[in-house]
């Protein structure tokens, strides 16, 4: 099933854009905008400026299939993500734990509407744009939809750092970009 990513534009967010307004081209699978979705909410909830490569990355080591795809490569995707998360005062986990505990207490989920509605939007870093923007490129010359490891790839493709973390878990980016297309 394809869904579409709904945020709304933010005038805020100058030249770089949003992930809602850089997404708005691509057919981004449903766990694909889930890892999306999440990294925007922890990026805000860290009080950061942008959503970031590393934020991407983290969420999408987060997904299934991602997940799965990487520890048959290699057997050091949680030291990855621990390295990842590492670069930050609080990892990921905790805090959409935190970010989920909270919205129960208000009887609300993550992901609700009422939940989408409260985020302030956050521009994509650069490489992120550049990341979304490949991406389009991919889905209008193919039609197909972009899947979790079709944004890993492109975002290692545009983040020299989070490429050479992945390296060095025995991800190497040329790895991941074969056996991707499988």
């Amino acid at each position: 099933m394809l869904l579409y990513f709904t945020f709304l534009p933010c005038a805020e967010a100058g030249e770089l854009g949003t992930l809602g307004d850089t997404m708005s081209g691509l057919r981004l699978t449903l766990d694909a905008r889930r890892a999306c979705f999440s990294a925007a909410v922890v990026a805000v909830a860290c009080g950061e400026d942008e959503i970031s490569a590393r934020r991407i990355g983290s969420a999408l080591l987060r997904d299934e299939s991602v997940h799965a795809f990487c520890r048959a490569l290699s057997g050091s995707v949680d030291a990855l993500i621990e390295t990842i998360d590492g670069h930050r005062d609080a990892n990921f986990q905790q805090i959409t734990e935190s970010i989920e505990h909270s919205l129960a207490a208000k009887n609300e989920s993550f992901g609700s509407p009422a939940h989408i509605n409260s985020l302030k939007l956050l521009p994509l870093s650069a490489a992120m744009k550049m990341a979304f923007d490949s991406l389009a490129e991919r889905v209008a010359a193919t039609n197909h939809p972009s899947r979790s490891i079709d944004l890993l790839v492109a975002s290692l493709e545009m983040d020299a750092g989070l490429r050479t973390d992945f390296a060095n878990f025995g991800l190497p980016l040329e790895a991941i970009r074969r056996q991707g297309r499988d």
